[in-house]
C-alpha cells in the first residue's frame, strides 16, 4: 500500500530507475525480458489508478452534481436505514 510518505511519483521514478537497469542488463534472458515486461506493465496500472483516483476525488467533492441514485458514504458514518 502507498502511503502518505511515499507519494506515487517516487514509485513511478523507481520503477522507471529499475527499467533503465534491467534493459541495459537483459539482453536475450528470457527472464530479465519478462521481469522488464512486467514493470513496464506495473507502472502503467500504477499511473492509471493514480489518474482514476484523481478523477475519482475531484467527483467526490463535487457530490452536488452526481447523478441521480448516486450516493457517496462517508468513512465510518452509521448507515442505519439498511
Amino acid at each position: 500500500m502507498i502511503t502518505d510518505n511515499i507519494n506515487v511519483d517516487k514509485v513511478v521514478h523507481d520503477i522507471e530507475q529499475q527499467l533503465e537497469v534491467l534493459i541495459a542488463i537483459a539482453n536475450d534472458n528470457p527472464i530479465l525480458t519478462e521481469q522488464v515486461h512486467i514493470l513496464h506493465e506495473v507502472r502503467d496500472v500504477i499511473t492509471a489508478q493514480s489518474h482514476e483516483i484523481e478523477r475519482l476525488d475531484l467527483v467526490i467533492e463535487n457530490d452536488d452534481q452526481l447523478p441521480d441514485g448516486i450516493h457517496v458514504f462517508e468513512p465510518g458514518a452509521d448507515d442505519t436505514s439498511r
